[in-house]
């Protein structure tokens, strides 16, 4: 009887579940359902043309499998086994760019991929191979960081950060330069940058080259952390770049929908800093007045350090912040257009005192991803997705997938199938720790007693036709 009834609950849910209005900033349960995600930090994150997800970081695994450093994700965050690494990379990745050809270019420490030899720079095929036409020979060498990466429309590649050589070529105040698409240096682009750091490269509508410096702490009113130049390396002498002792170090810019400018980060200016944390500049790079973020994010020099617009022109901040303009608000935020906080937009705990370092706009929804392990103190290995805009939702996020459910019923864990008998459950904590298994079960469904309330609990489903499903549960 006990399967027959837990069978119906089943169906009952596929069919009619319970509709609830998920609100903004809070998690979406149907992506990645049940997965421990990445094992590791995500240091990049892209949507491609087809709505798949790539990430690169410092892991080793996403959801237990093997993808070293660069692994792509189906629209709802499940590991696509279609793209193939390998072994992966063999050391950090830092960053990763979508190009218009559907191939991918990764940078970071990496000397091999999938055991070929391919230095700090690689460009990947769509399907995850290397693609060997590109060479960058020695790469970056000696001290180096590389901070950002902008493909041009010709396919040329701009890498900006602080390096001294690239594949043996001394490039000592010349922190962006532009690199051919076979990866050799494009020695016709010399632009001195003395030796601050470039922070950010954005290509613009025509070619344009928009960049931003980190200034140096002593004098940072010296220097013009944010400027234009043509697609040669000449200065747009149409724009009128912005001071250091505004923002001395930008952590992050954006180019709005509407042409504006939007750049945030560290201010080290006791007078300044309150109100040019964030800044947002005309097209022609003079600073917009009309914008005012208040007493922007704190506590004092918490910066915001990642971007991005929604569809609807809305602003979305992060970092390790914990107020903005005065209010709470953790973590993740969002903006209006004038710079004032929008309140209908709750991150709650967000994601603590760790880094966040991609966000990727995908439809009403938004992926972050970095260091983090849980988002509102709930699990999510690195990279989660939340409502970005009122959406309609259930309160049963996994009911209808893989006709598997599990859920709390009373002071048991009922795990029902609807159609193959369940041979095998092993339930884990979030910290990977076996906590209780039940094996030889030949039912639709199980039952398991005696797990602690309020915990997140990873529970494996083993079915009669040896396929496995993972599930994810607040219990």
């Amino acid at each position: 009887m006990k399967k027959t009834i837990t069978l119906l609950l089943l169906i009952a849910v596929v069919i009619f579940p319970k509709i609830a209005m998920a609100q903004d900033g809070s998690i979406d349960p149907a992506f990645n359902p049940g997965g421990y995600g990445a094992d590791g930090p995500i240091r990049a994150a892209f949507l491609q043309t087809d709505g798949k997800i790539i990430i690169a970081g410092d892991f080793y695994n996403y959801n237990e499998v093997s993808s070293r450093g660069i692994a792509r994700l189906t629209t709802d965050g499940m590991l696509d086994a279609s793209f193939v690494v390998g072994t992966g990379f063999n050391d950090l990745v830092k960053k990763a760019i979508p190009l218009p050809d559907g191939k991918i270019l990764v940078a970071g420490t990496f000397s091999e991929y999938n055991g070929t030899p391919v230095n700090t720079l690689a460009r990947l095929n769509p399907d995850g191979t290397l693609d060997t036409a590109f060479n960058p020979g020695a790469g970056f060498t000696v001290s180096y960081d590389i901070y950002t990466l902008a493909v041009q429309p010709d396919g040329k590649v701009l890498v900006g950060g602080w390096f001294n050589y690239y594949d043996n070529h001394h490039i000592t105040f010349q922190n962006l330069l532009r690199i051919n698409s076979d990866g050799s240096l494009d020695t016709t682009f010399v632009f001195q940058t003395g030796s601050n750091p470039v922070r950010k490269v954005i290509v613009q509508e025509g070619g344009k080259i928009l960049y931003a410096l980190e200034a140096h702490p002593t004098q940072p009113q010296a220097t013009t952390v944010i400027n234009r130049i043509n697609f040669n390396g000449e200065p747009d002498l149409a724009f009128t770049g912005m001071s250091g002792s505004v923002i001395r170090q930008i952590h992050d810019m954006i180019v709005l929908s509407n042409g504006k400018i939007v750049a945030s980060g560290f201010c080290d200016n006791e007078v300044i800093w309150a109100g040019r944390r964030i800044v947002m500049l005309h097209a022609n790079g003079i600073i917009d007045e009309g914008f005012d973020q208040g007493l922007g994010t704190g506590p004092e020099y918490y910066p915001a350090t990642r971007l991005a617009e929604q569809q609807d022109g809305r602003i979305i901040i992060s970092g390790r912040f914990s107020t903005y303009d005065g209010v709470g608000k953790k973590s993740v935020a969002r903006i209006h257009t004038d710079g004032s906080l929008d309140t209908t937009f709750d991150a709650g705990s967000g994601v603590g005192d760790w880094d966040i370092d991609a966000l990727v706009v995908q439809g009403n929804k938004l992926i972050i991803a970095g260091v983090f392990a849980y988002y509102n103190e709930i699990w999510q290995g690195r990279i989660a997705r939340v409502m970005a805009d009122e959406t309609m939702g259930t309160n049963i996020p996994d009911a209808k997938s893989d006709k598997v459910i599990a859920y709390r019923n009373g002071d048991v864990l009922d795990i029902a199938s609807a159609t193959e008998d369940i041979t095998e459950i092993k339930v884990y904590g979030v910290d990977g720790k076996l906590i209780a298994s039940q094996h030889g079960t030949s039912d639709l469904s199980v039952s398991i007693e005696g797990l602690s309330r309020n915990a997140i609990y990873i529970v494996k489903v083993r079915l009669s036709g040896n396929r496995e499903v993972i599930k994810k549960i607040y219990y």
